[in-house]
């Protein structure tokens, strides 16, 4: 369920969210969400591990590297970097997750659903959260849109206020974070003159 919250309504609710119930921040690039939860945690003296996984080009940047298990010959995953090897609980924090490739999705989907990696459980009483900043676009007098992507490769422009689908471009093997968004945005609305679009750096 979607809600709309300030700094003060976000801290009580991380002050009342269980460790076993993911958080998922959305707003525009630039407000502070990363922030605010990195600063929480370490009130909280609880380590904070950032992945960027919009600049993830493959799922063993967030699985580690394949070794071969010595006493069993089957192949095993060395823990990434940023696995916690000391037994202590964590806060997972997965920025730009609307940026991030689909097979990153799929490897983030179990650690997210079943808080594992590789078969490798978190320790008890990490968090994971996640940020998302969707591309908006803005016109001169107000009206606002949402740009999103499908795994397809085709981009959904969504009435920022109804959610309503307003129409798609197919992508022909262009990253979102390529995309002229001036362009993007006559193309799915063929009306719009002025407006400022917040992209993702």
């Amino acid at each position: 369920m979607a809600i709309a919250i300030d700094t003060q309504g976000l801290t009580t609710v991380l002050d009342v969210t269980p460790s076993w119930q993911n958080i998922m921040l959305t707003g525009k690039h630039g407000i502070g969400k990363s922030q605010i939860l990195t600063n929480y945690f370490k009130t909280k003296d609880m380590t904070v591990k950032t992945l960027f996984l919009g600049q993830m080009s493959d799922p063993g940047d967030l699985l580690g590297l394949p070794t071969k298990d010595e006493m069993t010959g089957r192949t095993t995953f060395m823990p990434p970097y940023w696995f916690p090897t000391d037994g202590k609980p964590i806060v997972l924090f997965l920025d730009e997750l609307n940026r991030a490739r689909p097979e990153i999705l799929q490897t983030v989907m179990d650690l997210v659903l079943n808080r594992k990696l590789a078969g490798r459980p978190l320790p008890d009483g990490s968090r994971i959260n996640a940020v998302s900043s969707p591309v908006a676009v803005y016109n001169a007098i107000g009206d606002a849109w949402l740009v999103q992507a499908d795994q397809g490769g085709t981009l959904h422009l969504l009435d920022a206020r109804t959610g309503a689908d307003l129409g798609s471009l197919k992508l022909d093997g262009k990253k979102l974070e390529e995309m002229d968004t001036a362009t993007l945005a006559e193309k799915l609305t063929g009306n719009v003159q002025e407006y400022e679009a917040f992209m993702e750096a």
